[in-house]
């Protein structure tokens, strides 16, 4: 309800404050549990619920696997091709959390620590799961020439952008096909090259090009006019 000018509006007392935002908090919320049914402080993220006073006993593994498959079956997860995912065991959100921390660029030495492997060869498993997401989801994406043609990325074409790690390879508006061991003699002129390619992940900074390129136009064809009294030649 808003308040009309100048009306001060009474705020709800801070105990009202801290259930509401319990409410909307997962955290929160089972710490008020905890509370309320053990009274006391617990070490497991999910405590037996009963016959646990001292919360000193975790959640039967079979009774929560069990509750995370109902709840799979009910939520109908999918993955990103549409296939259903079937959650039956905690693992697969440790998998998926190490797998993000992959993703984000995570040196193998820390997500070695932070996951508690013994040893790199476990952690260089969710490197090597990100680098073939990474490389699918490249390949898979529509790629254009300069002309708007669209063209069969293979991974092949991924490998020879990425051999030798040549940084001119990769273009702020796309990519550059050129065999790894030849030379580029073109300078900047990408867009009349027939080894240029871009795709959608480039549409702002295409966008933006083709902005900038019709203000020059306008600029030089302006001063043209007023230089030489008649509009430039097309």
């Amino acid at each position: 309800m808003q308040a009309a000018e100048g009306e001060q509006v009474a705020l709800p007392p801070r105990a009202e404050q801290d259930r509401a935002g319990a409410r909307h908090d997962p955290r929160r919320r089972r710490e008020d549990w905890v509370r309320r049914h053990l009274r006391a402080e617990t070490r497991y993220l999910f405590p037996q619920r009963k016959a646990n006073a001292g919360g000193t006993k975790a959640f039967p593994r079979a009774s929560y696997n069990q509750a995370l498959a109902a709840f799979s079956d009910l939520a109908q997860i999918t993955d990103s091709t549409g296939r259903r995912v079937h959650l039956s065991h905690t693992h697969r959100f440790r998998h998926t959390r190490l797998t993000r921390l992959a993703e984000l660029g995570l040196p193998i030495h820390v997500l070695q620590r932070y996951a508690g492997h013994a040893s790199p060869t476990m952690s260089m498993h969710y490197l090597a799961h990100r680098d073939e997401h990474a490389e699918q989801a490249f390949v898979a994406t529509r790629k254009f020439k300069a002309d708007g043609t669209l063209i069969a990325f293979t991974r092949e074409d991924h490998d020879g952008l990425h051999l030798f790690n040549r940084a001119d390879r990769f273009l702020p508006n796309g990519f550059c096909l050129l065999p790894p061991l030849q030379q580029c003699d073109k300078g900047n002129a990408c867009l009349t090259c027939g080894v240029f390619v871009t795709d959608d992940s480039h549409i702002d900074s295409l966008q933006r090009q083709l902005a900038e390129t019709n203000e020059l136009i306008e600029r030089t064809t302006a001063a043209f006019e007023v230089r030489h009294g008649v509009p430039m030649p097309t």
